[in-house]
């Protein structure tokens, strides 16, 4: 997902394109906004090492799998 916004695409045309909920989609770009991540900081971590990046604290369930579908276009 950050490899297409870096690509140029827009969160709108992310989530509308793959199918996902804009609201996730806004959330984890939120996050990245927030602690200036960018494709490049992550493009070689696995989704787990990501997510925590992106979210400390939060127990990775259900969450966790929306995340990685997401994750499965990075």
């Amino acid at each position: 997902m950050l490899r297409l916004h870096d690509q140029g695409l827009s969160r709108n045309a992310i989530a509308v394109g793959y199918g996902m909920s804009k609201h996730s989609v806004f959330d984890v770009f939120d996050a990245t906004d927030r602690l200036g991540v960018s494709y490049k900081d992550v493009e070689t971590k696995m989704d787990d090492e990501v997510y925590a990046m992106l979210f400390p604290g939060r127990m990775p369930f259900m969450g966790y799998d929306r995340f990685c579908k997401l994750c499965v276009f990075n």
